[in-house]
């Protein structure tokens, strides 16, 4: 065989050799190469996995802070508003207090000034005063009070007269109306004082409500000076049927001056 012939030959199995090994050097590659393929997506879902998981946590976190927030904002409202509820009831509770304190005060106050009255009251000496007249007998009786007392009103139930004396002088006279005698309810005969005064009062009573604008207490049992504005004629035989509950009723301008001049332990003496 010649020269030339053996080197084709070995150059065909050289061809041969390396297309047969290039073949399976392909062929490992590629397998290798899908093998590292699959590990890096692996990896990559992992990652995204991880990723994913974090974001959760960092939203669960974030809830969890959201929800705390949230939890500390309505304790933090609850508190105010029951410290506020709190306030408001201790000071009720304390205004309260103070009215019953004011109260019980003005009560305190009203009995040790009925006490006063009644311990002047006992100590007053009824002046004798017999007139002997026919007419205008109160006017007389008047000015023989007046050389006991400067400072009086004298209410005469048979002529139904009110007399005003301040400071031994002579300030009005007028009609009044006193208590009904037909229902019993007589206007106490006797030598008091105001022991109470008080202006736009309503009077309560077995007659209802009354409201008046100058009122004058004089007994203890309740009856008073006071206006009437509800009436249109005073005087004459008016307390007969259509009399007060014991009160002295006098007209709206006869009370205003009586109230205006008059004080707490001045004498008010009711005579027949």
């Amino acid at each position: 065989m010649s020269i030339k012939i053996k080197k084709g030959i070995l150059a065909v199995i050289i061809f041969l050799t390396a297309f047969i090994y290039s073949e399976d050097v392909y062929a490992v590659d590629y397998e290798t190469a899908l093998q590292l393929q699959q590990i890096a997506n692996e990896n990559y879902y992992a990652v995204l996995n991880q990723q994913q998981a974090a974001a959760n946590a960092a939203q669960a976190a974030l809830q969890a802070q959201q929800n705390a927030a949230q939890a500390a904002l309505k304790a933090q409202q609850n508190a105010a508003q029951a410290a506020l509820q709190a306030q408001q009831n201790a000071a009720q509770a304390a205004l309260k207090a103070q009215q019953s304190a004011m109260e019980a005060a003005l009560k305190a106050q009203q009995s040790a000034t009925e006490a006063a009255t009644a311990i002047q009251l006992a100590s007053l000496t009824t002046p004798q005063v017999d007139v002997v007249c026919d007419t205008n007998c109160s006017e007389q009786n008047a000015m023989l009070y007046g050389k006991f007392y400067p400072d009086f009103v004298l209410v005469d139930l048979s002529e139904q007269r009110a007399i005003f004396y301040k400071n031994g002088m002579r300030v009005l006279a007028d009609n009044c109306v006193t208590g009904d005698a037909k229902k019993g309810y007589h206007t106490t005969v006797g030598i008091h004082q105001i022991t109470f005064k008080d202006t736009n009062r309503t009077l309560k009573g077995s007659y209802g409500e009354a409201f008046v604008k100058y009122w004058m207490r004089f007994t203890a049992g309740g009856q008073g000076l006071h206006d009437a504005g509800w009436r249109r004629n005073f005087g004459s035989q008016i307390y007969v049927s259509n009399g007060s509950h014991g009160c002295v009723n006098l007209p709206r301008e006869t009370a205003a001056t009586i109230f205006a001049n008059s004080y707490v332990g001045m004498p008010v003496i009711v005579e027949n």
